[in-house]
């Protein structure tokens, strides 16, 4: 075995790169072994070879192995609220990296039924599930297999959707639509909102039934809420046209029969006193000309 005498009368060793090989851009090799600098450019697992020198001695030649991976910074925010039914498109907070990242979902998330969260980071679909605060975890890995991930969640609400036209009216007749139209929860509770005024005559009923019999004609403008116990509630605003009565209807046109006769017999006296006018102007014309 070598003494501390002999190892210390060894030769100097020296370190180099082999001929061909090369560190990651932005680092070095010193003479003594040491590999230091800071990578530039993230190259994933790059190999080379490094050769040991002394004089008088064979060189000797190891291989060596360094990943330089691209750095993944990524993190939360709220997303949008869905409703049931309906196109729904956000996306999650694009991570930090010096180079292309890919998103997916971590193992055990699941995202509402109808959405699906795409590799360029977009949640998109149409939801076929109501939700309330759903959580589900998202990766972000870099091209050079770096991960992060973050926490997310979404809330889909039930939906009135937008095919909502409620019938026409009459003033003095009965009158019965529904508009229990909301989907996403098995039972659903309506009201009208706050604020909001149904024609005179017509009520509400928790089961979506509008009844009554209206007693005025106009336009009528209200919104009705859609709720439902642990979901997001939703909420519509319909028109509602009341006619007149068919009493109004018949006087006006009593009226317009009237004003017609009235006009016919203006017309005709007005005829018959230009015709009297014409024949007095003839008759003394006649008598003029029999003086002469």
């Amino acid at each position: 075995n070598a003494t501390e005498e002999d190892i210390a009368a060894f030769p100097e060793i020296t370190y180099g790169l082999a001929a061909g090989s090369a560190l990651p851009a932005g680092m070095r090799i010193s003479s003594s072994g040491m590999i230091t600098g800071t990578p530039v450019v993230a190259q994933g697992s790059v190999t080379f070879t490094v050769q040991a020198y002394a004089d008088g001695m064979t060189s000797k030649s190891f291989s060596f192995t360094i990943a330089v991976l691209d750095g993944v910074t990524f993190g939360s925010k709220e997303l949008a609220t869905g409703r049931f039914g309906e196109s729904y498109v956000d996306s999650v907070l694009p991570a930090e990296s010096t180079g292309s990242v890919t998103y997916s979902l971590a193992e055990g998330s699941t995202l509402p039924n109808g959405l699906q969260l795409t590799a360029g980071g977009y949640i998109v679909g149409k939801p076929t599930q109501t939700v309330t605060d759903h959580k589900f975890t998202v990766l972000a890995a870099s091209a050079t297999g770096e991960t992060a991930q973050a926490e997310y969640s979404v809330t889909i609400g039930i939906s009135f959707g937008d095919n909502i036209v409620l019938p026409d009216a009459s003033a003095g007749g009965e009158y019965s639509a529904r508009v229990d139209m909301a989907q996403g929860a098995g039972t659903v509770t309506y009201a009208l909102k706050s604020g909001s005024v149904l024609p005179d005559g017509l009520t509400l009923g928790s089961d979506g039934a509008l009844s009554g019999t209206p007693t005025e004609a106009g336009a009528y403008e209200f919104t009705i809420t859609a709720s439902a116990d642990g979901k997001l509630g939703d909420e519509i605003t319909l028109t509602l046209y009341v006619a007149g009565s068919g009493a109004e209807t018949a006087g006006f046109e009593s009226g317009a029969t009237v004003y017609f006769v009235l006009m016919i017999c203006f017309a005709a006296a007005a005829i018959a006193l230009v015709i009297t006018l014409i024949v007095k102007g003839k008759g003394k014309r006649s008598g003029t000309d029999g003086g002469k």
